[in-house]
């Protein structure tokens, strides 16, 4: 490149050749990334908190189970409030009952979490609806 002009950069013991377009390039990016500010290292004071719902609070589901659902001589369980349930396992029914859940309250969604109601002999039915 006749007429061009050249200045040299020494990298690692070696000499490299640029142009002075090319130099210059360098030199503002070199410039601009030291003055860039990324901001602090330093973590915020106080204790880390959640910055975000928990599951319970953004759909509050009860578990099918003795505790939240207890049944009668009939039934296993027994919904009585209407919301949304779900299975924490499968379940195995019982003889002369109703396997699994009799819902007697409106509004009602049983979500069985790809768990089976597994019957057996004489055992009722899987879940009614009253």
């Amino acid at each position: 490149m006749a007429g061009a002009m050249w200045s040299s950069l020494v990298v690692g013991g070696g000499c490299m050749r640029l142009s002075h377009s090319h130099f210059s390039a360098f030199t503002g990016t070199l410039l601009i990334s030291t003055l860039s500010f990324a901001g602090s290292l330093t973590p915020p004071p106080g204790p880390i908190a959640p910055t975000s719902k928990a599951l319970s609070e953004v759909e509050p589901r009860i578990a099918i189970n003795a505790t939240n659902t207890p049944g009668d001589a009939a039934s296993q369980f027994i919904i009585s409030q209407p919301g949304s349930y779900y299975l924490t396992g499968n379940i195995t029914g019982e003889q002369f009952k109703n396997w699994h859940s009799r819902s007697r309250a409106p509004k009602v969604s049983i979500d069985l979490m790809g768990y089976s109601l597994i019957g057996v002999l004489q055992s009722q039915d899987g879940i009614t609806m009253e």
